[in-house]
């Protein structure tokens, strides 16, 4: 219902301003696990414009933005101590800004103004981690398969 509304809301600015996502979708991931120390963050839209050139900035990562139609995709990771749980805004803007947007990460001038800004909640990432290794589970189970198999063909040849 929150992600609802808050998708509303964010239309409802964007008509103000002449820019419309029309249909938003976002992944984030929710599990941290041992083999990547990065949560990893997708948000595709289709949006009412028609410039190819875009990029994002997300939590003052500067992202390009990519294109099929009017398809577009920003993806960006971050590692777990630095994703926050809550909403991750996504400030969308052309390529004439990006050279704003850099003179501002360098302490120079002020950020311009994004085309339009886009949530992606992050609701956070559970700590799961096994105790046991699945390639140990894999390796146990292949030396009691076999040593069933063994006992079976043993048991026949008597």
């Amino acid at each position: 219902m929150f992600y609802k509304l808050c998708t509303l809301l964010l239309s409802l600015s964007m008509l103000a301003e002449g820019l419309t996502i029309v249909e938003q979708e976002s992944y984030t991931t929710s599990e941290e696990v041992n083999s990547s120390p990065y949560a990893v963050f997708t948000m595709n839209m289709k949006l009412d414009i028609q410039s190819a050139d875009l990029f994002a900035v997300v939590d003052n990562l500067v992202v390009p933005i990519a294109y099929e139609e009017d398809n577009y995709q920003v993806s960006w990771k971050l590692p777990y101590p630095l994703a926050h749980k809550g909403n991750h805004q996504v400030m969308i803007y052309d390529a004439a800004s990006l050279d704003s947007v850099q003179k501002f990460q360098d302490g120079e001038g002020s950020m311009p103004q994004a085309l339009l800004t886009a949530p992606v909640y992050f609701s956070g990432a559970s700590k799961i981690s096994h105790s046991v290794s699945f390639s140990l589970i894999a390796v146990c189970a292949s030396v009691a398969g076999f040593y069933f198999a063994h006992d079976v063909k043993s048991s026949a040849c008597e």
